[in-house]
């Protein structure tokens, strides 16, 4: 009988979640449960990857935005600032400049889209962490 006691003294008594996996019941709605949190956080990490794949793409379109610009004015200034026939020059600057302006409205527009379905990812992250804490609750 004593050594009974000693070793009753000396287990740790359970984790909660032991206790209710001990019931075939709750041991289904454990495992349920479980998988629902898993597919939850699933979600969540493909949301993450999206908004960084949205965000890397907006950097490249800033960077090829302020590269086009660039060359394109250097290449306007080079072109503007040479002596020889220098007039009829002038005359046809209007097509690259013209070029150079609906690539950056084109640019600019695809900035915009691209930032808009950041914002949209972002809502849709928010609402799986909301669902993911919701589950927890429940």
């Amino acid at each position: 009988m004593a050594a009974k006691s000693i070793m009753d003294a000396n287990q740790k008594p359970l984790h909660p979640i032991h206790q209710i996996a001990a019931t075939p019941t709750h041991k289904l709605l454990l495992k349920q449960w479980l998988k629902e949190e898993e597919l939850i956080l699933g979600r969540v990490a493909l949301k993450e990857t999206q908004i960084d794949s949205v965000r890397k793409e907006i950097t490249h379109l800033y960077i090829f935005f302020f590269l086009f610009h660039s060359i394109s004015l250097i290449l306007l200034f080079n072109r503007s600032s040479s002596p020889a026939s220098f007039s009829t020059s002038c005359r046809r600057l209007w097509i690259p400049s013209l070029c150079s302006f609906l690539c950056s409205l084109g640019l600019i527009w695809t900035v915009r889209y691209k930032t808009e379905l950041e914002a949209h990812f972002e809502k849709l992250l928010e609402r799986e962490k909301d669902d993911g804490k919701s589950a927890w609750r429940s």
